[in-house]
């Protein structure tokens, strides 16, 4: 009985602490809204969170008006083509990493998961990709390795190019050699690539997977709805090294890239999931494009996904422009 009350008592405890530490946060971000938006301009400022409304809108209307002055639509196609050309060799280098540890048998259960989470189209075009890979895979680990090598390195070419497109968002001119200029872009290339399997590896574990290893219902579909809090993290992780390290400039302080890898995060999140409901269930691409439907659909969400990566590169230089205080290190 003793120990009951105890145990009672402890979580009332518990509960009254969790309680008034949600409380004291909300409280804390509603007087942060209300100096946002009451406040006045601060042009001495050392993070944007310390910027008034005025200061916000300013730079946020400088960014829309440079979408088109820097023609950042006509920049997000180009890196959109050179991504298209880039996915079959990087098709081949997952293929090539993976076949280390995946069987063909092993392929099923990724091919059900591209349909699950893809447009029809697409998950069909990297499903052809993965069978064909895999079944011409070489037995070879040192013929493998040389592929990847080789592939990492056209791919890089890519890269390159939206490293170009980052420095006219930033407005500076690239001065690094070919040498420095081609490591950046691996860099910053297999940066991506870690993030990128970590969040395919995430789409991967949905419900049913996470049931089968033994989870109940319910924790299963917790744990299933916060992969896609780490999802949209590491997306945003992923974008802030992008701006820090990418565009030809001393490196930024991390709160003057985190802001726009913030907001474009977010805004890919819901254009990709708007773009794939309309890819899935309105429109018909393979009327249109026949047997190109695939690729069709994938360089249109290539194109989406570069103009959304160089709109918060732009958000990011305009929320620089607002403040006298040096961003840089």
């Amino acid at each position: 009985m003793i120990r009951d009350l105890g145990q009672n008592e402890s979580r009332q405890t518990a509960g009254r602490f969790l309680y008034n530490k949600c409380m004291n946060a909300i409280s804390s971000f509603f007087r942060q809204i209300k100096l946002i938006l009451t406040g006045e301009r601060k042009p001495h400022a050392d993070n944007p969170r310390d910027f008034a409304f005025e200061d916000w809108k300013m730079a946020l209307v400088a960014a829309k008006d440079a979408v088109g002055d820097k023609r950042l639509g006509l920049l997000a196609a180009g890196i959109a083509y050179f991504a298209t050309f880039a996915f079959f060799p990087l098709v081949a280098v997952g293929v090539a990493v993976s076949s280390f540890i995946i069987s063909e048998e092993s392929l099923s259960t990724v091919v059900t998961s591209l349909e699950i989470y893809l447009p029809s189209d697409i998950a069909s075009l990297v499903t052809t990709q993965l069978e064909n890979a895999l079944k011409s895979q070489s037995a070879s680990t040192l013929i493998a390795i040389f592929g990847i090598l080789l592939a990492l390195f056209s791919v890089s070419g890519a890269t390159q190019n939206l490293i170009s497109a980052g420095n006219v968002a930033y407005e500076r001119k690239e001065s690094r050699g070919l040498v420095e200029l081609r490591l950046t872009s691996l860099g910053l290339l297999l940066s991506g690539l870690v993030g990128g399997t970590f969040i395919i590896g995430l789409l991967l574990l949905d419900q049913s997977l996470l049931v089968s290893f033994g989870m109940t219902e319910s924790i299963a579909w917790a744990v299933s709805l916060l992969r896609w809090i780490v999802i949209a993290g590491l997306i945003g992780v992923m974008l802030a090294i992008f701006y820090r390290y990418g565009p030809d400039r001393p490196h930024a302080k991390w709160q003057w890239v985190t802001w726009g890898s913030v907001i474009a995060s977010v805004i890919w999140l819901i254009g990709t999931v708007l773009f794939f409901i309309y890819a899935r269930f309105f429109a018909n691409f393979s009327e249109s494009y026949s047997l190109f439907a695939g690729i069709i659909v994938l360089m249109t969400w290539f194109n989406l996904t570069a103009f959304i990566v160089l709109l918060g590169a732009e958000i990011n230089y305009r929320l620089e422009q607002q403040t006298v205080r040096k961003t840089t290190k």
